[in-house]
């Protein structure tokens, strides 16, 4: 599986994804210094597509006849473009206001991990030129896993409750999957259905289409499959949602709110936001934890109750309004926002901001042009602003803390902003004091303790005090991790530690920051045309011998290829599993497909043989079953490998393990089996 969220590689000089070609293999490049993608056949360049200077690189991916490149532009918003194997441009996305954090690519279909300005999650799927299909709410979901295969999106994370779901989608992100059981014989998981979470009266539980249902303590059924999501509202209810519509049931299965809203959303405060569709226009209100409308969906647009106070929309203005409906500051403002915990809440008129009190009263004056909030966690007592085109900060008070002349002033992260004034670059502390005073040409916010800056045409690192940890000597640069940097100096690559150490030779050709579920792995080092890998300190644990080292998420160690043979590496460079593989493919969560000799067999992260490298075939998983070929009869394997069911069947249909079950051929005639190889049906 490929891990949307977790797995990701930062890559500094060249990144290479490999597909078939007919005559030869087709490796993609992309040289970031020149921003430049390239083909390469057999190692002969075929092709190249230089990206205009305005767009930076980001990553890579894809595999097939086409290649994504995720780029973005001198304001930051994130493209995904696509490109077939002559390196003929596609079509890309423009994600705005989206914030792009994973995607793969695979015949065709790219699926992207994004979230909204309003932090909601979504699975989204877009074509080879990258026009939108579908997507697939999944926001609070923890654990979240992703592949696309075959034109499908294989989906698995686990609910805000622990539970694990795993879904498959079609391109357009509708879930495909069958009718289950009517039936729910005891509280846990069965064949038909799987509990989903436990309330203190009723479980809800998940048949094989998808469709959602609650039963009691005692296992019986209470309210049929017939839901499509469903999300607790506090203690006493639970949303649900049929159809595109969501209402409310209490924990004894009463129906409290019949489906009809278009949404109902968590309470915050003890009041849910609601919203319904009217006349093609979206409408919001409230309801209370007891399922009562307590304000109707009658505002333009309103958030969630803060401090006793939520904006809303109405006749295009905005103003504040009582948890029962009663309007405390009148109609009034462009654009509003929550009152916060210093009880000020922001607000725009006539495109001026400014702050009110939770009685309407003006406390910071209206003369604005940007006010950002004030942030409890980096900077709870400070906002930048902006008047007369210039930047400073200002306390809740309304009283200026820094003076309004800098050209512009970031967010603040790990309590210091970026300031910047006569195109230089400093940084001030969370108290609104001049750290480090702008010297640099450029700078990156603070992460870890460190940022990266440059001074002319050279980069260097610095801590929160300014001290240039490691010095201004280098063409490129990464931010520490681990306290180490990959840097770049007289055109070639080292390692250097946050003592200003060089602690290898600059003398590599490129490289790799191999990182999963957000710590550091390794790195792979290039020298030549070789590979070697170095550990999460910079040392050096293998020679420079292998064509290819990728590291493998759900098994925890480094794949390599030498001279055309796979085998795995651990973190120390010990060769675990020996370089003697022609095949070796990831099987399951944590195991491997290998072949040699051409026949088939499941090894695991030491080389064992779960099963014998003596079969004709193994084909890869699907709903966690894989056939298996020996003397011409086909079998089923599990995900660890387990035989479940013996070679017996002479044939089966293509679309295998579609929904539980699978069309087989025995004793010449067609079935349909399920995952066991239980008989259901004949095949018609």
């Amino acid at each position: 599986m490929k891990n949307l969220i977790s797995t990701f590689l930062i890559v500094i000089v060249t990144v290479f994804q490999t597909v078939s070609a007919q005559n030869g293999v087709v490796k993609y490049f992309f040289f970031k210094e020149k921003n430049i993608l390239e083909t390469r056949v057999n190692g002969v360049a075929t092709g190249q597509y230089k990206l205009p200077e305005k767009l930076k690189y980001v990553s890579h991916r894809g595999e097939g006849e086409e290649t994504a490149i995720r780029y973005k532009d001198e304001s930051g918003i994130h493209y995904i473009g696509t490109w077939d194997k002559n390196l003929h441009f596609i079509g890309e996305y423009i994600f705005k206001d989206l914030k792009v954090k994973g995607y793969l690519v695979d015949d065709g279909l790219t699926a992207v991990w994004y979230t909204n300005k309003w932090d909601r999650d979504y699975i989204g799927t877009f074509n080879r030129r990258m026009i939108f299909q579908g997507e697939y709410e999944i926001t609070g979901a923890k654990n979240v896993d992703c592949d696309v295969k075959d034109r499908k999106v294989y989906l698995t994370y686990e609910t805000q409750s622990g539970i694990p779901m795993s879904l498959v989608f079609n391109e357009k992100m509708e879930k495909i999957q069958s009718p289950g059981s009517d039936q729910v014989n005891s509280s846990t998981v069965t064949n038909n259905t799987r509990a989903t979470n436990t309330y203190q009266k009723l479980h809800a539980v998940e048949d094989n289409a998808g469709k959602i249902g609650f039963a009691n303590t005692q296992g019986n059924l209470v309210i049929p499959y017939r839901y499509d999501k469903y999300k607790l509202i506090g203690e006493k209810l639970i949303g649900v949602k049929e159809g595109e519509n969501w209402g409310v049931i209490d924990h004894s299965g009463k129906v409290v709110i019949t489906p009809k809203y278009d949404d109902i959303d968590e309470p915050k405060e003890g009041m849910s936001l609601i919203t319904a569709l009217e006349n093609y226009n979206m409408k919001f209100g409230f309801m209370n934890e007891d399922g009562v409308i307590v304000i109707p969906p009658i505002y333009d647009d309103a958030m969630f109750f803060s401090e006793g106070l939520a904006h809303v929309k109405q006749n295009n203005l905005y103003g504040y309004i009582n948890k029962s409906g009663n309007v405390v500051i009148p109609f009034q403002y462009g654009t509003a926002r929550n009152f916060n915990h210093h009880h000020i809440a922001i607000v725009e008129k006539y495109g001026k901001y400014g702050a009110i009190d939770m009685q309407g009263n003006v406390v910071i004056p209206l003369e604005f042009e940007r006010l950002y909030s004030f942030d409890r966690k980096s900077a709870p007592n400070l906002a930048v602003a902006k008047k007369n085109g210039m930047y400073g900060i200002i306390n809740p008070q309304g009283q200026t803390v820094l003076p309004f002349q800098y050209s512009y002033i970031s967010d603040f992260e790990e309590g210091m902003a970026k300031i910047t004034v006569n195109k230089k670059n400093g940084f001030i502390d969370d108290r609104g004091h001049i750290a480090i005073p702008p010297r640099y040409d450029d700078a990156t916010d603070f992460e870890n303790g460190f940022s990266k800056v440059k001074l002319g045409e050279f980069y260097g690192i610095i801590d929160r005090f300014g001290s240039e940890v490691i010095p201004m000597k280098y063409q490129e640069i990464t931010k520490p991790v681990n306290g180490i940097s990959v840097a770049k100096r007289d055109g070639k690559y080292g390692f250097v530690n946050t003592n200003g150490k060089e602690i290898s030779a600059m003398y590599y050709d490129g490289f790799s920051i191999m990182f999963s579920k957000g710590r550091l792995r390794g790195f792979t080092v290039q020298s030549a045309i070789k590979f070697a890998l170095f550990d999460t300190n910079g040392k050096k644990v293998t020679p420079f011998k292998y064509d290819e080292i990728e590291y493998v998420e759900e098994a925890g160690v480094f794949r390599f290829r030498v001279a055309g043979k796979f085998g795995a590496l651990d973190i120390t460079g010990k060769e675990i599993i020996p370089g003697q593989y022609t095949v070796m493919n990831r099987f399951g969560k944590g195991n491997f497909m290998a072949s040699k000799f051409r026949k088939y067999g499941i090894i695991d992260t030491q080389g064992n043989e779960i099963l014998p490298i003596i079969y004709e075939e193994i084909k890869e998983l699907k709903e966690d079953r894989a056939l298996f070929a020996q003397y011409g009869k086909i079998g089923f394997l599990d995900s660890t490998g387990k035989i479940i069911v013996p070679p017996k069947y002479t044939s089966f249909r293509r679309d295998y393990f579609k929904h539980g079950e699978i069309t087989v051929q025995y004793e010449n005639e067609w079935i349909v089996v399920d995952k066991n190889g239980n008989y259901l049906r004949k095949a018609y």
